[in-house]
């Protein structure tokens, strides 16, 4: 019996001592599966954080190097004021000079009223060059709401000072007049002895 009793209490060992293991065994993949969860959540969500972080980090390394826009050069003004451009330039400032987006400055340039066309070229490391092409004014239109300059194509062109082209330029009046400007000013070529008594 003594054998039986000793077999006996040795299986209840080996059963207690499976079942410890196989509670062991869940707990600790259960904790694995646990960790790996955490490091995927934590990764998906660093990873935004590290690719903006890196952006800014490789902007102020460009920005402190000297890849900042310190020269603006613009060519092929004559009426247009400068001031005008640079204040469009200078809202880029803060970034580095390979991240200008080229297309968007231009745009910006482009709704200033005198520019008829443009391009601008990024020299590298700090000079931005603007070559622009000015709307020609040909003559003063004057409405109900004030006077303003008309290019060939009928265009408006916003001007604070009109002083400067009161002088040479000729000044219609009229309803839509802007819009037969072409017109008009065959006539005027025409007649030019009559446009001298105007």
């Amino acid at each position: 019996m003594l054998i039986s009793r000793f077999y006996s209490s040795n299986f209840d060992i080996t059963k207690k001592r499976k079942s410890i293991s196989k509670h062991i065994f869940n707990k600790t993949n259960l904790q694995i599966l646990s960790v790996l969860l955490l490091c995927l959540y934590l990764l998906s969500n660093t990873k935004k954080f590290i690719s903006s972080s890196n952006f800014e980090f490789f902007n102020e390394l460009l920005i402190n190097n000297g890849f900042v826009i310190k020269d603006i050069e613009i060519q092929g003004t004559k009426y247009l004021n400068k001031d005008d451009i640079l204040k469009v330039v200078s809202s880029y400032n803060n970034i580095n000079i390979f991240s200008i987006n080229v297309q968007k400055l231009y745009e910006e340039i482009s709704n200033n009223t005198w520019v008829k066309r443009g391009s601008i070229k990024i020299v590298y490391p700090n000079t931005i060059k603007i070559f622009l092409t000015e709307k020609e004014p040909v003559a003063i239109w004057q409405d109900k709401f004030g006077n303003k300059l008309i290019s060939k194509s009928g265009d408006f062109i916003l001007e604070k000072n009109f002083k400067n082209f009161k002088n040479f330029l000729p000044i219609i009046i009229g309803k839509n007049a802007h819009k037969n400007i072409n017109p008009i000013l065959k006539i005027l070529n025409l007649q030019k002895e009559f446009v001298k008594n105007i």
